[in-house]
């Protein structure tokens, strides 16, 4: 059973085209996740000055809220979204909302308030997100560092990489304890980036990018989790070379008809 139904009384208005919905009804075996009200600010501090980006901002820290307590936008109960100044007829985040909101089951749309407000705690800021969620009840998963003896657990994963990671998240859900051993100080495996050894720039030394087309349950477990992405240029065309032969030019997503000995030498770009 998900733990949260929503309902949507046909004596009603439908409130989906607006995304959100009347009733949100959790199941009993649920425990319930209250977030504080998130800014458009980073890591850092850093706000943006215009109201589309705060908010694309503040929804993404949602997200990452979320996820830090096992849960996704489909398990938010209540939203409540503050606004500066609001004006219906000029407001431009509902385009970046509905991304928020959307993966691939589609739009999901939990019972929301809009509350336009004169001012936050802070005069730059333009926006502020505030919800509840909701998941079911789960054996604890033992995810921060300790050097406890651990000896009443159910499940042991060795590894934390992508697929030891999984693995966890799946014993959790399966309602079992569990504990992740890793080697390394961090988790990722070989996805990793790194900092350039001069100026701003980052370097992927493991994985690097995914899409929605040809990595459709990696693109999922992205949606799922809330992760926050670096977008990559996908527009145009694939040139693929492999160093003795003509480059090949075709349509993304693709891969133009190779010799078997050929295929481990191929190199991709997209241009």
């Amino acid at each position: 059973m998900a733990p949260i139904r929503i309902l949507n009384p046909p004596s009603l208005q439908d409130p989906t085209p607006s995304h959100y919905s009347h009733i949100a009804i959790t199941a009993p075996d649920t425990r319930f996740i209250h977030l504080a009200g998130q800014i458009g600010a980073d890591k850092s501090g850093n706000t943006p000055s215009d109201l589309t980006s705060q908010a694309r901002q503040a929804l993404s820290n949602v997200k990452t809220c979320l996820a830090e307590a096992g849960a996704t936008v489909r398990n938010i109960v209540n939203i409540t979204i503050y606004i500066v100044d609001y004006d219906a007829a000029t407001c431009p985040i509902w385009d970046t909302y509905k991304v928020f909101l959307t993966d691939e089951q589609g739009t999901y749309c939990p019972p929301g308030t809009l509350v336009p407000v004169p001012a936050l705690a802070s005069p730059e800021f333009k926006i502020e997100v505030q919800c509840v969620a909701a998941v079911q009840e789960s054996a604890p998963l033992i995810s921060r560092p300790t050097h406890a003896a651990l000896t009443d657990v159910d499940v042991v994963v060795v590894g934390a990489g992508l697929s030891g990671l999984r693995a966890a998240t799946n014993v959790q859900s399966a309602g079992l304890s569990c504990v992740v051993l890793e080697a390394k100080d961090r988790v990722g495996g070989k996805t990793q980036s790194v900092k350039m050894n001069t100026g701003n720039g980052m370097v992927d030394v493991g994985a690097a990018w995914i899409n929605d087309k040809t990595q459709t349950r990696m693109y999922a477990l992205y949606k799922k989790f809330g992760c926050e992405p670096l977008v990559q240029r996908m527009k145009g065309a694939e040139l693929f070379r492999d160093g003795k032969i003509e480059a090949t030019r075709i349509p993304y997503p693709g891969f133009p008809p190779v010799r078997s000995s050929l295929l481990c030498s191929w190199r991709l770009n997209v241009c």
